[in-house]
């Protein structure tokens, strides 16, 4: 499959994972070409012309076939509507996107973004065919092409976008991906940093060449200082050590370090000043800092509160922006920009998108770069602006979309004379391995991929006689759960319907499946704004057989994250929960759906545990994902007394996630050396880890236990494990231009 895009055409239209172009006559799902016959296709651009609106039957037989032409009118229409649904794979009953109104015709209903000319008429314009480039690798996909983007409006307010060329930068493999990318201050020069060290490419040439690093330095972050010699690195001197700032001349030389508090910088405009974020260890909370270009005088500026990641200086070197989010486990509370007043020392808001991703540029003639998901895809970001009033901080005009394409593009970094633009884009695609265990050693045998198309699959549950795997996936548009065993080269779909399940389990006895399903929001009306997971819609729970069928409520409560079943003869379940203050775990019956709360905890940090729960049922072990400083540790509560011990596991500095292996006297888990060392490691109840899996390649997500063969007996065998990619974390980067 090649993977050379064509331009983005005037007239382009999308929604959802689809896109229309009426210029070829085809219908694209996530980039693939989705067969459809014409007369289907001549409906789907007469619903799109006008979304939201109804189109008469008497219309479309207008449209559809001359005066002179004698048809069965009533059931050629009727078919080519069926036709159009089966491509979408669409519900007459429950429709996402084609609504029927009896008697008086057809309706599209799901959000567009473009807009179709009235008859599908609009001036083609084409972009250089891009190079072709590897494929697949491991399950993720980088998209390549050069693009021309097109305007749109968005459902809860104005915007335009412009005309941009798309140029391909990079060509890295999964393997190396590129992790940060800046423009020199002339535009002449991309600095880009990977796995193998830093970077230099002329924007003009196709070749790349390496700066020299010292053995063992890894390059992280980098930015330009405005001389255009020199720039700005973050990275560490060695495995397990901190991250640092460093000046690096391009020239030639070694690099200089400048302080040991950060790992990524942005310097001023005039180039006297550093200025870089650090968290403080609070889930909620960062730090604003400053610096002399020779890392003398460091000082912190500010406290954010709320988690900041992405830095800007304004143009005038007299305010810094800055992104913040105050995050709950799977939602974001509120994600704003802000700018802080190195005059007044003072702190105002600039611009509030929940769908605001990371990065900032703030380009000379005020326009502040950002990047921002879109509303009705969570597989695609693109990259805005908005002006800035860099005098008061004030935004000002309408947003302005500068690129296009299902992908994610993040990190826009934009020249200083403000005509390019710099982006990664990648596209996420999970996917599922197996491997075989050694029950003594707990080391891993050869990886054997079980997922073999480019849909994003989460695992969770082996089926109790340990040949197949259960998974949720979106593989045929939506989110639903499937069974693949071990060998097969597709899986089989056990609960279809469109109650997008998120995390499934199987019930203590293995016969029956439990999944957690929130409620999808009305395709015609505006999405709601995102709120804290204590105030979401109650998330349901359901339940269905394991050979599958439909799935029927059990119970539903607010603000479920995950949940777990031990294995019979327990009939221990429990789900867990955030409240405003805390994290609670709550019993249920996995029958009645009967509920009580056993535990809670609110600790510092709270909000950052993982968890689960014992194959006996009878310990709950908690431990904090991610950011965390100190060594790891794992909690483990008696569910029977109440009482806690503690395991500490010194060098590995996070666990990402974690699960009781099958015997109940381990975990697997996915954990983070200090440094870059991500690895599947097993983890017994004395605190001693051992490494079974490096993670260099795949990058792994977590792990799943092996469960009983024979469930009447309880059999504990280790038999297999398996891991996923865990690529919200982890995924090939390339980096574009746009011009």
């Amino acid at each position: 499959m090649a993977t050379g895009l064509n331009g983005n055409l005037a007239g382009v239209v999308r929604f959802g994972v689809y896109e229309v172009d009426p210029h070829t006559g085809e219908l694209r799902r996530n980039g693939v070409k989705v067969k459809l016959q014409e007369q289907p296709f001549q409906v789907l651009t007469m619903l799109l012309e006008r979304p939201g609106e109804v189109i008469s039957r008497e219309e479309m037989q207008r449209r559809l076939w001359p005066a002179d032409t004698f048809v069965d009118f009533d059931h050629s229409l009727n078919a080519a509507i069926k036709r159009l649904r089966d491509a979408l794979k669409d519900s007459a009953d429950n429709p996402r996107f084609v609504e029927t109104l009896a008697r008086r015709g057809y309706r599209f209903v799901a959000p567009v973004a473009g807009a179709l000319p009235p008859n599908g008429k609009a001036e083609i314009r084409t972009a250089p065919e891009a190079k072709h480039i590897a494929g697949w690798v491991l399950g993720a996909l980088v998209l390549v092409g050069a693009c021309l983007s097109v305007g749109w409006r968005l459902g809860h307010g104005t915007a335009r976008a412009v005309s941009t060329k798309e140029v391909r930068l990079t060509a890295n493999s999964a393997d190396v991906p590129v992790y940060r990318a800046s423009i020199s201050p002339d535009g002449r020069l991309l600095a880009y940093t990977d796995p193998r060290g830093l970077f230099l490419r002329e924007i003009t040439r196709d070749d790349s060449h390496q700066l020299w690093l010292p053995t063992n330095f890894k390059a992280h972050s980098v930015s330009w200082f405005p001389d255009g010699n020199h720039v700005l690195l973050g990275g560490t001197e060695g495995e397990g050590e901190k991250s640092s700032l460093w000046n690096l001349s391009i020239l030639g030389g070694a690099p200089r370090k400048l302080t040991d508090v950060s790992e990524g910088g942005t310097v001023s405009p005039d180039g006297t000043k550093i200025a870089f974020l650090e968290s403080n260890d609070k889930f909620n909370s960062s730090e604003l800092w400053l610096m002399n270009a020779d890392g003398s005088q460091c000082r912190k500026l500010y406290e954010i509160s709320g988690y900041s990641g992405s830095l800007a200086w304004s143009p005038n070197g007299k305010r810094l922006a800055y992104q913040k989010a105050t995050y709950w486990p799977g939602n974001s509370e509120e994600v704003q920009i802000e700018s802080y007043d190195l005059t007044t020392e003072k702190s105002r808001p600039m611009y509030s998108d929940y769908r605001l991703q990371g990065g900032l540029s703030w380009s000379r003639d005020g326009r502040l770069f950002f990047t921002r998901s879109e509303e009705a895809s969570n597989a695609e970001s693109n990259v805005w602006s908005i002006r800035v009033d860099e005098q008061t901080g004030e935004s000002r005009g309408e947003l302005t979309r500068h690129t296009s394409g299902p992908d994610w593009k993040p990190r826009p970094e934009v020249s200083a004379d403000g005509k390019h633009l710099a982006f990664l884009r990648t596209n996420i695609a999970p996917t599922v391995y197996v491997a075989d265990v050694d029950p003594k050693t707990k080391s891993v045998g050869k990886l054997q991929r079980l997922t073999l198309d480019e849909s994003r699959s989460r695992p969770y549950e082996w089926t109790p006689d340990g040949t197949a795997i259960l998974y949720v996936s979106d593989r045929d548009g939506e989110f639903h759960i499937f069974r693949q065993r071990i060998g097969a080269t597709s899986p089989e779909l056990l609960i279809d319907g469109h109650d997008s399940p998120n995390i499934l389990r199987l019930n203590p006895d293995g016969t029956e499946i439990l999944y957690t399903s929130e409620p999808a929001q009305g395709q015609s009306s505006p999405p709601a704004p995102r709120r804290p997971a204590f105030e979401r819609e109650k998330v349901r729970m359901m339940r269905a057989p394991l050979a599958g069928g439909t799935g029927q409520l059990l119970l539903e409560a607010d603000g479920i994250n995950n949940f777990q079943c031990a294995r019979a003869p327990s009939r221990m379940c429990v789900f867990s929960r955030f409240t405003k203050d805390a994290l609670a775990i709550v019993q249920f019956d996995s029958v009645t759906g009967a509920m009580k709360e056993i535990f809670r905890t609110s600790d510092a940090g709270w909000q950052n545990y993982n968890w689960t729960l014992a194959p006996d049922g009878k310990l709950l072990a908690l431990c904090k994902e991610m950011r965390v400083s100190q060594d790891a540790t794992i909690r483990l509560i008696s569910l029977d007394s109440g009482t806690e011990r503690v395991i500490h596991l010194h060098e590995w500095a996070g666990i990402l996630a974690f699960d009781w292996a099958a015997d109940g006297k381990s975990f697997w888990a996915s954990a983070m050396l200090r440094g870059e060392a991500r690895a599947l490691v097993s983890i017994d109840l004395r605190g001693n880890v051992r490494q079974a899996l490096q993670g260099e390649k795949p990058y792994i997500g977590w792990a799943i236990r092996d469960v009983a063969i024979d469930w009447r007996i309880k059999r504990l065998d280790v038999g297999r494990i398996l891991e996923k990619n865990l690529v919200s974390f982890f995924c090939p980067w390339g980096i574009f231009l746009c011009g």
